[in-house]
């Protein structure tokens, strides 16, 4: 993950130095039986989505699908240091994430 942190945007990493863990990394999976449904776009347009119900904009970020599964997932890294210098929070972060995803379901 520093790897990807340097190399895109070291400027970005010095706005906020009370921040440690200055990126973030979220899994996202899929049920198998959707494989076939879920294109690139289809699986970065949910992200995207996911990103914004989640707080996590104005900052970079990279999605990568990977097929070394059964079922469809794909990857986030983002900086949790915004564009402005602010701090994405990642507190409530599980309670969070299981009401974007029960929302994201019913769509």
């Amino acid at each position: 993950m520093r790897i990807f942190a340097t190399k895109l945007q070291p400027k970005l990493l010095n706005f906020n130095n009370r921040v440690s863990k200055k990126v973030g990394h979220i899994s996202l999976n899929f049920v198998k039986e959707d494989f076939e449904k879920l294109s690139n776009e289809t699986m970065a347009e949910i992200t995207k989505k996911y990103l914004t119900e989640m707080g996590i904009t104005e900052t970079q970020f990279v999605i990568v699908r990977h097929f070394d599964k059964e079922h469809p997932h794909c990857h986030i890294c983002f900086n949790r240091i915004n564009n402005y210098g602010k701090t994405i929070s990642d507190s409530n972060e599980y309670y969070k994430n299981f009401k974007v995803c029960e929302r994201l379901i019913r769509c």
